[in-house]
């Protein structure tokens, strides 16, 4: 599991960006910047919390040195994923310059 495709959409959602919002009684968002929900807690201050530890925040950290090139125990390596994603028909990825994202070929 991940939360971004690539090093530029990591690079660019930093948990300090993330956003907490009440949905309902007892129930508060962890929103990513796109708005996507990354997780759901129960009171605004465990929510909070959530942007400087816990699961979320473990993965993000985890994720960018994935993208740096530690693998960490249970991944595969990113150049090895990126190299199968070359392998599909009709895909490319480059990894020149960090862009990572699949594109039409």
């Amino acid at each position: 599991m991940a939360l971004h495709l690539t090093p530029e959409e990591h690079d660019a959602d930093p948990p300090s960006g993330w956003t907490v919002r009440k949905i309902a009684d007892r129930r508060w968002q962890l929103l990513a910047r796109n708005g996507a929900v990354l997780d759901t807690f129960l009171t605004k201050k465990e929510a909070e919390r959530g942007k400087t530890c816990g699961f979320v925040f473990n993965l993000y950290q985890k994720e960018g040195r994935w993208f740096k090139g530690e693998t960490p125990a249970g991944w595969r390596p990113y150049a090895a994923v990126i190299r199968d994603d070359n392998q599909l028909p009709g895909l490319t990825v480059s990894t020149e310059e960090h862009d990572n994202a699949p594109t039409p070929t």
